[in-house]
C-alpha cells in the first residue's frame, strides 16, 4: 500500500493505544469511506464463552475490512453457571460496546451495534447458516431468531457459503449475515487486529488506579489459580450465590491437565518471585476451598480484587461479574510475570492481553505445570514495565 494511503491514520488517537503498540497500529490497512447500507453481519455459536465470541469478532472483522463492509457487532451472549457446574439454559444479552471499547475498534473500521443496524436497516438480506444439517434455505422473507432477537426479518437463506473475501466480494445484497459461526483468524493476522478490539475503557482505568494504590509502582507477580470442574466447555461466568465468582472453563480441543494445590502454586509462585527479587503477589481464582485458599493466603500475602457485589435479588448481575474478571485480567496482563492455569480460557485471555495490548515478552509468563523447576524462565526479551504504559491506556 503507498504511504499515502496511512495519512487518514493521522486523525486517530494513537496517544490511547500503548507505545509498544503503535507500530503495528500504523501497519494496518487505512480504509477507504465505505459504501453506504453495505454490512456484514455475525453470531457466534450458542454456547460460545465470551473469549471465544471475541475471536470470533476478529475473523469478522478482518472479513469486514477486506470486503469493504460496516462490521455489525452481536450483542454479548453472557451464561450463568448453576449449582452443578453446568451453564444456565437461558442467556442473558449485553450490548457489545458495555464490555468492549467500541470507539477504539471503529477508528480502526466502521463498526456499529446491533441495535443500531436493526433501527437504520432492519433486515438482512441474506443469512448463511453454517450447519448445513439445520439448514432450511429460503428464497422469501420470513422472520428469525438472530443473537437473541426474535423476529429479525430475513429475505433469503442459504446453506454452506463460503466465509471468504474471494467468495464473497461478488454478492450485491446490502446484509450478509452469518450464524453458527466458529471461525478464527490465524495467529498472526489476530495479533495485528487484537490490539483493537479491547476491553471497555473503564476497565483499564479501574484495573491502573487499583495497580497504583496497591503496589505503588513496585514490581509483582500476579497467579491465576484454576480449579478444575465438570460440565465448564461452555459457561462463561458467575454461579448462583451472594458472592458469585467468575469461573474458570476448559479451551475446546486442550488436553485436561491435574489442577494445581495450594501447595504447588504457592511453590511455583514462590520460586518465581525469589529468582526475580519480588516481594509481592496478586491472585486471582475460583477456588472455594477455604482451607487451601488460606493456606495459600499464608505463604504468598498476596492481594486480590474485591469482585461485583450482589445486586438485586442477592445475586451479581452477569454484566458486573464479566467487568470485574476483565478488571482482573489486565491487572494481571500489567504484571511484571504471570503464572497461570493450563487449559484455562482466564489465563489465554491474559497471555493474549500481555502480548497485544501491553507488548510484553512471552517469557514473562507461563503456566504452572508439575514440573517445579521450570517456571518462567528469565526474560530474554525487554524489560517487563507494563506499568508505565497504564496512563496511556
Amino acid at each position: 500500500m503507498p504511504q499515502d494511503d496511512l495519512s487518514d491514520l493521522a486523525s486517530l488517537d494513537l496517544a490511547s493505544l500503548p507505545e509498544v503498540q503503535t507500530t503495528a497500529f500504523k501497519a494496518l490497512h487505512a480504509q477507504q469511506p465505505l459504501p453506504i447500507d453495505r454490512y456484514l453481519l455475525f453470531d457466534a455459536t450458542e454456547l460460545s464463552s465470551l473469549h471465544e465470541q471475541q475471536g470470533v469478532l476478529l475473523f469478522f472483522l478482518d472479513l469486514a475490512m477486506a470486503l469493504g463492509r460496516t462490521l455489525v457487532l452481536p450483542r454479548c451472549r453472557l451464561r450463568r453457571l448453576l449449582a452443578d457446574g453446568s451453564p444456565s439454559a437461558q442467556p442473558e444479552f449485553v450490548p457489545w460496546s458495555e464490555l468492549f471499547d467500541l470507539p477504539t475498534l471503529s477508528a480502526l473500521h466502521p463498526a456499529i451495534p446491533l441495535e443500531s443496524f436493526v433501527a437504520s436497516h432492519g433486515r438482512v438480506d441474506l443469512l448463511a447458516v453454517a450447519a448445513p444439517e439445520s439448514c432450511a434455505p429460503t428464497t422469501d422473507m420470513v422472520e428469525r431468531d438472530f443473537n437473541g432477537l426474535p423476529a429479525l426479518p430475513v429475505m433469503r437463506s442459504e446453506c454452506g457459503v463460503q466465509r471468504s473475501a474471494a467468495a464473497l466480494r461478488s454478492l450485491s445484497h446490502a446484509a450478509i449475515g452469518f450464524v453458527g459461526s466458529t471461525e478464527l483468524l490465524g495467529e498472526g493476522r489476530a495479533a495485528q487486529l487484537r490490539p483493537h478490539v479491547r476491553f471497555e475503557r473503564a476497565v483499564y482505568a479501574e484495573a491502573a488506579s487499583f495497580v497504583r494504590l496497591r503496589f505503588k509502582e513496585r514490581p509483582f507477580v500476579a497467579v491465576h489459580w484454576g480449579v478444575a470442574r465438570p460440565g465448564l466447555a461452555a459457561a462463561h461466568a458467575g454461579a448462583e450465590g451472594a458472592e458469585a465468582e467468575a469461573v474458570t472453563e476448559a479451551v475446546a480441543g486442550a488436553p485436561p491437565s491435574a489442577p494445581q494445590s495450594a501447595h504447588d502454586v504457592a511453590r511455583h509462585a514462590r520460586r518465581l518471585m525469589k529468582r526475580h527479587s519480588v516481594r509481592r503477589a496478586f491472585l486471582v481464582t475460583d477456588s472455594e476451598a477455604n482451607a487451601e485458599l488460606a493456606q495459600l493466603h499464608a505463604k504468598l500475602q498476596p492481594v486480590r480484587y474485591a469482585r461485583a457485589r450482589a445486586g438485586a435479588g442477592g445475586v451479581p448481575g452477569l454484566r458486573q461479574l464479566v467487568a470485574s474478571e476483565h478488571v482482573e485480567i489486565v491487572v494481571c496482563a500489567m504484571a511484571d510475570y504471570f503464572l497461570g492455569t493450563h487449559a484455562s480460557r482466564f489465563t489465554a485471555a491474559v497471555l493474549e492481553e500481555r502480548a497485544t495490548t501491553f507488548g510484553l515478552d512471552a517469557a514473562t509468563a507461563d503456566e504452572m505445570d508439575d514440573d517445579h523447576n521450570s517456571t518462567v524462565a528469565p526474560s530474554s526479551g525487554r524489560t517487563p514495565q507494563p506499568r508505565h504504559l497504564k496512563d496511556e491506556l
